[in-house]
């Protein structure tokens, strides 16, 4: 099981646009013509029912109105053809309503992805396996399995990055504030929510990130005010004709990176997690400091042992913090 739902009109809306460009479509205006989607089930969708993966009594579940991000990708030929399995409500019931005290308890062994409408998926290289650690395990598996050519996606902690590496697909995950969620969409932490674009190949990926960008308003939405404020990231150009090929010289000579020490530190004692920190340590002093020539910087901690491979952040949050809080306190008192 990967979908929650399918469009019913998908091959006539196919037969459509088979009809009025054929072989010859404008490319140009129409970037995805012909590529059909998935999405996680939070995106509204208006040919299709939108729950978040549950299994609810809504009075209405068709949303009026297409997400912004499905628009865009409808309006440049794409079809809209399924709803992707998911965690439902993006990781559990509970807030607003409170915690969930069911009379009957589906119990699931495929790990963090239980949906009581659409079902477990199953990891599609072991179907004895999680499909992922991460709820948009059905848009990834949608395009493993090549039962779609691309999804979207959503993430708020890993939901997009796990089941893009359990199941072997490409993922560009832009920052919140680039391309749009929550408008128009079933949210879990509004604060952390993001979309993430699953595909066959990182081409694939930037060619659709690049659609999903409009020609007069960009990657704003208007019911989405994060995306708000104009970002450095959004380049002129376009994204898949900044991807690395065989050419490209890789060096980050004179770049200084910063590697946030605190997300390393780990309990003195825990055997699991200092392999795992080891190794990530190891390949980032390894790639991005040998291989790319990158310059790192650590931020400090008081738990974190300084490692003399790196270079030291002169500001981090902590020193800032320190720095900002006596200057708040001066203005609160003067204020009172």
């Amino acid at each position: 099981m990967k979908y929650s739902g399918s469009n019913p009109d998908a091959l006539e809306r196919a037969a459509e646009l088979d009809d009025e460009y054929g072989c010859n479509p404008d490319l140009d205006a129409m970037p995805m013509y012909g590529v059909t989607f998935s999405f996680k089930d939070p995106f509204d969708t208006s040919d299709m029912r939108s729950t978040g993966g549950a299994d609810a009594a809504y009075e209405i579940d068709f949303p009026a109105q297409d997400h912004l991000l499905v628009k865009q990708l409808r309006d440049k030929g794409a079809i809209i053809f399924a709803k992707a399995v998911n965690t439902e409500y993006n990781g559990r019931a509970g807030d607003p309503g409170g915690r969930n005290t069911p009379d009957a308890i589906l119990p699931s062994t495929l790990g963090y992805q239980r949906s009581t409408w659409g079902g477990n998926p199953s990891n599609p290289y072991d179907t004895t396996r999680a499909a992922s650690l991460g709820s948009s395990s059905g848009s990834a598996v949608s395009v493993s399995t090549n039962l779609v050519m691309a999804s979207l996606g959503e993430e708020t902690r890993a939901s997009c990055r796990g089941p893009s590496n359990h199941n072997a697909v490409s993922l560009i995950l832009p920052h919140k504030a680039m391309i749009g969620f929550d408008g128009g969409a079933i949210g879990a932490d509004i604060y952390c929510d993001r979309t993430g674009v699953h595909g066959k190949s990182l081409d694939d990926c930037a060619k659709i990130l690049d659609a999903l960008k409009d020609p007069k308003e960009g990657y704003y939405d208007e019911r989405d005010p994060y995306t708000t404020v104009p970002r450095s990231s959004i380049i002129k150009t376009k994204f898949v004709d900044n991807l690395a090929d065989k050419n490209t010289r890789l060096s980050l000579a004179n770049i200084r990176l910063g590697l946030i020490s605190e997300s390393l530190v780990y309990p003195k004692d825990s055997l699991t997690e200092k392999p795992i920190v080891d190794a990530a340590l190891a390949e980032i002093k390894n790639i991005l400091g040998h291989k790319l020539n990158a310059k790192l910087l650590q931020s400090s901690d008081p738990l974190w042992s300084t490692d003399k491979d790196m270079g030291v952040m002169k500001v981090d949050f902590r020193r800032a913090l320190t720095r900002l809080l006596p200057v708040l306190c001066q203005i609160s008192f003067s204020i009172r």
